[in-house]
């Protein structure tokens, strides 16, 4: 009779084992997509935190050692010491980018004239006299670039237009003007203007006969 009890007491232990079953089954694939998570991935403690994004500007490095002047230079102009500096991106320790650049406000280099000394002998009656005396340098301390190309007329004739052009300062010594003007502003189309159109001289101008041609003076 002891199997026939004990087949009498299976359907007590069925319900346990397929709770615990449907659980294990229902719980499974989120243990497995768990597993391959940690497996792909690498250690909170041990992962490198990302470098930071560098900012569009950035911060100048102290100037470095002005070069000595050169010897003997082929022309005045060359007669001249430099320094430099680097620009650095900030936050420290980013990677610039190269869809991503940075810049630092100012100039990199300074330029100064080197200074020439020359030797003048002065005569005397009884002996000869050697003095050395300073010259003043050839270059001053900022100088003007040449002058751009001339803008369009802004009108056709009569004087009524006027056109521009710019020009830019050469810095060798910082916060040193250029003397005169970074901007010059002429009138153009000199000649007459004819029936519709009127006046036929714009402004102060009036017409006369300039090489067989009507033009505004």
């Amino acid at each position: 009779m002891a199997p026939f009890r004990h087949f009498f007491l299976l359907p007590v232990y069925w319900p346990i084992n397929f709770h615990f079953l449907f659980h294990f089954l229902f719980h499974l694939p989120f243990l497995a997509f768990f597993v391959l998570m940690l497996l792909n991935s690498r250690s909170v403690f041990g992962q490198t935190p990302a470098a930071a994004q560098c900012q569009s500007v950035g911060q100048w490095a102290d100037w470095g050692q002005w070069q000595p002047c050169p010897q003997n230079p082929s022309r005045s102009e060359l007669n001249v010491q430099r320094r430099t500096r680097l620009c650095q991106p900030l936050p420290i320790g980013c990677i610039p980018s190269r869809t991503a650049p940075f810049y630092c406000p100012g100039t990199y280099s300074e330029v100064l004239p080197c200074v020439v000394t020359t030797t003048v002998t002065v005569p005397v009656i009884t002996s000869t006299q050697r003095m050395t005396t300073t010259a003043p340098p050839n270059n001053t301390c900022a100088q003007w670039n040449s002058w751009m190309e001339w803008s369009v007329c802004t009108d056709t004739c009569g004087g009524c237009g006027t056109q521009q052009r710019f020009r830019s300062c050469n810095h060798f010594v910082a916060n040193c003007p250029c003397p005169g003007s970074a901007f010059e502003k002429v009138n153009c189309n000199m000649a007459v203007c004819v029936y519709p159109r009127g006046p036929t001289c714009c402004g102060n101008f009036t017409p006369a006969t300039v090489n067989n041609q009507f033009q505004c003076v």
